[in-house]
């Protein structure tokens, strides 16, 4: 089973998931041992660890792929990957879909703030306009032709972003996989 469908599996089964971040594959590789089922790859965490800066859209589309190559190749587990916007226009998400994918992404998050974008626990963000959002999912989420794998979906909420499974209707709210929430709502949890 690919990791796609693998993720597309967990997802289906419709319970919480804690989806621990990384940064690096020493961090994933601890992740999976400690036994959860999903890794998540943080863009804060990449532009933090990597270069040291903020989470404020220095990061290139090149250098978390890069990233995400390097842990996928070192886990077995599903990759949900920090898309940002897409790093750009609808033709640059088109691409961050496509090189994620042959990275090893399992499922990629997009967020629908403007380009630069600032880190979500940051005040300011602007979010694109509707007709943007709906060119960039047109161009990669809502058709699937796009992706190589049939599992592989990316959704955007106009203030939030979600992974979901690929699936013939439009997903309701409720059935989101780790929404991004005020960070005045966020809990930190740890594995039992």
């Amino acid at each position: 089973m690919t990791s796609a469908a693998e993720l597309k599996r967990l997802i289906g089964q419709r319970k919480a998931i804690t989806v621990p971040g990384t940064a690096n594959a020493l961090f994933a590789r601890v992740i999976q041992d400690l036994g959860y089922e999903i890794v998540y790859v943080t863009g804060a965490g990449v532009a933090n660890m990597s270069l040291g800066v903020p989470d404020i859209g220095l990061t290139t589309v090149t250098e978390v792929s890069e990233t995400v190559a390097v842990i996928a190749d070192v886990i077995s587990v599903p990759l949900i990957v920090d898309g940002d916007t897409g790093f750009g226009n609808p033709l640059n998400t088109i691409r961050t879909v496509r090189l994620f994918e042959r990275a090893g992404a399992a499922g990629i998050q997009l967020e629908d703030q403007v380009f630069p974008k600032r880190c979500g626990h940051f005040a300011g963000k602007a979010i694109i306009s509707n007709d943007e959002m709906v060119a960039e999912d047109q161009g990669c989420g809502r058709h699937p032709a796009r992706w190589r794998s049939p599992d592989h979906r990316a959704h955007r909420l106009q203030g939030r972003s979600a992974v979901f499974p690929r699936r013939s209707t439009a997903p309701t709210t409720s059935s989101m996989l780790a929404p991004t929430l005020p960070s005045s709502r966020r809990r930190r949890t740890s594995k039992s």
